[in-house]
């Protein structure tokens, strides 16, 4: 029999009935919708209904391991340090400890009061920590302070409170802080600071904190998916401007990663900083420079801050960081960027002579003070400013303008093969510039010697420094030189003479500062090139399967960016492939088609413009007939790693798509399939699909092994998977679970109350001596094969004292079940927690199915039921009995087909149809319902109206204690119509 936890409509369900249309069905009944807060949300006070709801679906709060929240319990310390480190995403170490002396080390919180201790957040009255204690409001509020990092100093001194005098001085601040945040309410005149807080309380608080909260220290990256990253053991989803740098595609460059981060729950809203760590290796022998390189595709993503590379051979693509961007001292070799934009300062401080290039992108200021290494901008990078403090080799090609370059430093040589508009060199010692230069204006100042070896044209070179020397290249040309007054050309140049032909006008003045407009020229004639840019090339790589019969499409923009900013064009009949036998493509409506005609590369190259000038550009096409081209992958959110036997929620992921490797859109339709190995989970039983989502109940995820299992996923022609991590339960706790349920009734007490079982018992301490003593009887009465964990014998514990808190007897509640007579006693009598009737589908069944299970109770009394494991053993019988045929219809109505004749479909009825009579798989009995039986008859019969008319039939499939109910729109075409 299958475990299920949420009973549901079918509504969504019906796919196969008429073949491959779906039915179109009704509202869901309210019994079967999906419930997405904890079994006990009921309890809560209406103001925090929202509070549980959002916190159990951002996974901060979870409740028990049975989906109980438990509201009105008390909140321990303990409790609340797991809260705030889920809260703040905090990373989590298995088997690290703290240094309180009262928190165990086998205690499940030890991990999480380790965190929140290290940051300050919650401190302990020396060497204890008071994990058992319930934490007080005023203990709340203070936390919450720190945690939120606000100045509060002050705040107390406003404090209104009938109750202020109450709240200690070490936490008055913080208190009125709160209040004024709204965040913490009194009680309409008192604050009640030393009251515990309750469970539901603190659900409120924390909703209400979340949007000024957010994660306050670096992490590390454990592991990236499409559409999220694993941080410490927490899964989290990043917003949708952030899934396009967070792929799967990602992982090895980004894993290890160093992340700070902004987040709503576990969603991440913003990246505030990013350290790379990991490492490519050198390019094989032969092989392209960067081709040894980690790859991160940026795919236009931005970082609201910092970027830094720390590994060695990273290449970066199309990123934006609003921050700096540094390559940091422990870079060494080869770096390539492209498209990267940093709206900062850009740092070089790693790397030698090996090359580090920026390929077009827009860099803000950039500061180059590592030594010997060698920085290249190429096709259309942008950089507004360069300053060069150590030996350095600078190359930008010859369509990149710097706007300024600044030398400031002693001794330096540097190598600088580029376009300038502004050089500033600043020197009490000398420098010395090689490489081919052209540059508008070149100013010196200081007192240094400035040595020009190398090639080129400076259109004016401005002396300022009374004391600054000058030697020039004889290959150097200076169209026009300013000199101090009174200052003669030879006493500032030191080989005047040789190279005074090079120099056209001398004169005195000050330097000028470049105010834009002029050109650089590319050669020592000092003439102007041209200053329209080509279009340039986008770096494509198309993959295009071969039922894509209608073809992909590019607009121009797609395939060429103009650095001008002009617009770019197809030029027309300019599309040709290479090889015609594995595609086609044409220029149509301004854009290149290419239609896929059979499996095998090709490339196909077409020709831009920007009105002036051409660039042809070429798209390498691998026709692909894999059947894994179309992939959907399942990506934690939560509730996909959990400990054995103990899902406090659904398991919830988010659905990445892909075609090849390109990321797309979901599907609009298409026929949804999850299995677990073999077998076929049920929709919106098993699993359910919301906002796009996939929903994995508590049922099956309680059911799999200790592991890693993967779920398969079939939506339309997309295939893949989603998977779900299964944690041991902590040892010394699973021997602790295990000794109770092996225990005799005198040694149960000590393994009851042990730190290692870690059980709630302030209601069980409050019960007398001789309650108590029932209590323990009883709870090892109703282990029956066991209890599957700690919170299993928490709640059996709670359901026990809270019956004899109560009053009766266990006697006395089985009298009740022998003597009703209706099905509502029946059903109040096996209510009590004094009998604790235990079955996990229960809780699921619609009323109609709960009072079949009272009246089968009431049937089969006979004598009456001798104790409470006889109507144990009767309760069993029946709930497991309706399940089973719920399942039986279930899936005869999955396989359930209407026949048509030849020609006749759900959108076009004009013959007799068939109407099965009897479920397909298990023969359950089927009736049917239409709306017109004047045109379909239940028996399938049709007579074709006057007018096309829409009929919808109603099937409902009945088996045993169960029937389900679907219905089906049908077009019956009017008489006389053909088609």
């Amino acid at each position: 029999m299958k475990k299920w936890n949420k009973a549901v409509a079918l509504s969504a369900i019906i796919t196969t009935i008429t073949g491959p249309i779906a039915l179109a069905a009704g509202p869901l009944p309210a019994a079967y919708a999906i419930e997405a807060g904890f079994k006990d949300q009921t309890l809560a006070a209406d103001w925090a209904q929202d509070a549980l709801l959002q916190l159990k679906q951002s996974g901060i709060m979870e409740g028990d391991d049975q989906g109980n929240f438990r509201p009105a319990d008390r909140l321990t310390r303990a409790e609340f340090a797991s809260v705030l480190a889920k809260l703040l995403g905090l990373p989590i170490v298995e088997g690290e400890v703290s240094a309180f002396t009262d928190v165990p080390k086998s205690s499940w919180a030890q991990k999480y009061i380790a965190q929140v201790s290290k940051l300050g957040l919650m401190n302990g009255n020396g060497s204890s920590f008071r994990p058992q204690d319930p934490i007080s409001r005023e203990e709340v509020a203070v936390t919450l302070v720190r945690v939120l990092g606000v100045d509060a100093e002050g705040y107390g001194n406003k404090l209104a409170v009938t109750d202020a005098d109450d709240i200690s001085n070490w936490a008055k601040d913080a208190v009125q802080y709160l209040l004024e945040a709204g965040i913490m309410q009194g009680n309409g005149t008192g604050f009640e600071p030393k009251r515990s807080a309750a469970r539901q309380e603190i659900a409120v608080i924390i909703a209400k904190a979340m949007p000024s909260i957010n994660v306050m220290v670096n992490q590390s990256i454990s592991e990236v998916r499409d559409g999220g990253i694993v941080i410490g053991g927490a899964v989290y989803t990043v917003a949708e401007s952030l899934k396009g740098l967070f792929l799967a595609a990602n992982d090895d460059v980004l894993r290890g990663a160093v992340i700070r981060f902004e987040n709503t729950g576990r969603t991440i809203t913003k990246v505030t900083r990013l350290e790379i760590t990991a490492s490519g290796k050198a390019a094989a022998g032969g092989a392209s420079e960067f081709s040894g390189n980690l790859s991160l595709q940026g795919n236009g993503v931005q970082i609201d801050g910092d970027l830094v590379v720390g590994g060695d051979y990273i290449s970066i693509h199309n990123l934006s960081v609003t921050g700096n961007f540094e390559l940091a001292n422990s870079f060494e070799h080869d770096f390539y960027a492209e498209g990267l934009q940093v709206g900062g300062m850009t740092g070089i401080h790693g790397g030698d002579s090996n090359t580090v290039v920026f390929q077009d992108g827009k860099l803000n200021k950039v500061d180059v003070n590592k030594a010997d290494v060698h920085v290249e901008f190429k096709g259309n990078a942008a950089v507004a400013e360069l300053n060069i403090q150590s030996n350095a080799s600078v190359t930008a090609d010859g369509g990149v303008s710097l706007p300024k370059v600044s030398i400031a430093g002693e001794g330096l040589k540097v190598e600088l093969n580029a376009n300038v508009e502004q050089l500033d060199l600043v020197s009490t010692v000398g420098q010395t510039i090689a490489g081919s230069l052209n540059a508008n204006l070149v100013n010196l100042s200081g007192t240094g010697a400035i040595t020009f070896s190398g090639t080129g044209t400076i259109t004016k070179l401005a002396v300022t420094g009374s004391g600054t020397t000058l030697t020039l290249s004889p290959e150097m040309t200076i169209g026009s030189l300013a000199l101090p007054d009174n200052v003669q050309p030879g006493a500032v140049i030191t080989n005047y003479a040789d190279v005074q032909r090079n120099i056209g006008s001398i004169g005195g003045g000050t330097p000028v500062i470049v105010g834009g407009g002029s050109s650089v020229g590319g050669s020592s004639g000092g003439g102007t090139v041209d200053s329209n840019h080509a279009p340039e090339a986008k770096s494509l790589n198309e993959q295009v399967h071969i039922d894509q019969i209608e073809g992909v499409a590019y607009a121009a923009d797609e395939l060429a960016t103009d650095a001008d900013g002009d617009t770019v064009t197809l030029v027309p009949d300019s599309a040709k492939v290479s090889d015609a036998s594995h595609a086609e493509a044409w220029i149509d409506a301004g854009k290149l088609w290419i239609k896929p005609l059979k499996a095998g590369a090709t490339t196909v190259t077409v020709q831009v413009t920007d009105g002036a000038k051409r660039t042809t550009v070429s798209i390498p096409v691998d026709i692909t007939d894999d059947p894994n081209y179309y992939s959907v992958t399942g990506i934690g959110v939560y509730g996909a790693l959990l400990t054995e036997y103990s899902a406090g929620t659904e398991a919830v992921f988010n659905l990445a798509y892909k075609e090849g490797t390109r990321i797309v859109a979901a599907p609009e339709d298409g026929d949804i399939i999850v299995k677990l190995g073999e077998e076929l989970l049920v929709l919106d039983m098993d699993y359910s699909m919301a906002d796009g989502q996939l929903v994995v109940s508590m049922g099956v995820l309680d059911k799999l092994p200790v592991g890693v299992t993967s779920l398969s996923i079939r939506i339309g022609n997309y295939i893949g998977t989603a998977e779900v991590t299964v944690y041991e339960m902590d040892p010394i706790l699973k021997m602790a679970v295990a000794s109770l349920n092996a225990a005799a009734e005198e040694d149960a007490r000590e393994i009851l109350v042990s730190d290692e079982l870690g059980l709630q018992l302030t209601p069980f301490n409050s019960l007398p001596a001789s309650q108590q003593e029932s209590a323990i009887k009883l709870l090892l009465d109703y282990r029956a094969t066991g209890y599957v964990n700690k919170a299993a014998i928490q709640d059996s514990l709670d359901q026990i004292v809270y019956g004899l808190q109560m009053g009766g007897t266990v006697e006395e509640a089985v009298a009740a079940v022998n003597n009703a007579a209706s099905v509502q006693e029946m059903l109040d009598a096996i209510s009590t927690p004094l009998l604790h009737l235990d079955n996990e589908d229960y809780s699921s069944l619609e009323d109609y199915e709960l009072d079949i299970v009272a009246q089968y109770l009431i049937d089969h009394k006979n004598g009456g039921y001798a104790n409470r494991d006889g109507i144990q053993t009767a309760f069993n019988e029946i709930v497991n009995q309706v399940i089973d045929d719920w399942y039986t219809v279930y899936y005869d109505l999955m396989a359930l087909e209407i026949g048509f004749a030849d020609g006749d479909s759900v959108n076009g009825v004009t013959q007799d149809l068939i109407l099965p009579s009897e479920g397909p798989l298990y023969g359950s009995r089927i009736e049917w319902a239409s709306s017109h039986p004047d045109i379909i008859a239940a028996d399938g019969k049709v007579v074709r109206p006057n007018e096309d008319t829409l009929v919808t039939l109603t099937v409902t499939v009945l088996y045993g204690y169960e029937h389900i109910s679907a219905g089906v729109e049908l077009l019956v075409k009017a008489a006389g119509d053909k088609n």
